[in-house]
């Protein structure tokens, strides 16, 4: 193997897989029964936390019969979004990447809301915007609307607490 293969991204989490394992859901991951993409949704979707959503990622993205799509990952992202989690979320990303599943413009666009209204990252929507070549996707003139947006917005509050000064 050479040294620019592809390595797979690893997922960390701040706490042992083996105990949060204890789940009957997680437990099914572990089956080598085929996994209907339903049935993986299923799963995560009852998932109560974030770290249990970063291990059941961890044990599907190592299954060779099954191969997450847009619609999982935008779930695992609006989880992690959720309990505050954005610096999972580039993990989830760099996984999505190295997955190459293809992801479409609505994707991107959530999240850069994501990083907009809940983490209060303007820089790293902007970022996204960027990066989204790297997936093979091309912003919409919607996404561009969606950062434009926020920069006017982000403008107006600036220029508003000058005046207050």
């Amino acid at each position: 193997m050479s040294s620019m293969a592809t390595r797979r991204p690893r997922i960390e989490t701040s706490f042992d897989i083996r105990k949060s394992s204890s789940s009957p859901l997680l437990e099914k991951l572990d089956h080598r029964d085929w996994l209907a993409p339903n049935e993986a949704m299923k799963i995560f979707k009852t998932l109560k936390n974030a770290d249990q959503v970063l291990v059941a990622l961890k044990k599907i993205s190592s299954r060779n019969d099954y191969k997450p799509n847009e619609s999982l990952f935008s779930l695992i992202v609006d989880r992690l979004a959720r309990e505050r989690r954005i610096d999972d979320i580039e993990d989830v990303l760099q996984t999505v990447k190295y997955t190459k599943i293809k992801v479409s413009d609505s994707f991107f666009s959530n999240l850069i809301k994501i990083y907009i209204n809940v983490a209060n990252h303007p820089e790293k929507a902007i970022q996204v915007l960027f990066r989204m070549s790297e997936f093979h996707c091309c912003p919409t003139i919607d996404t561009f609307n969606l950062v434009l947006n926020m920069l006017l917005f982000a403008a107006n509050i600036t220029r508003s607490s000058m005046r207050c000064i």
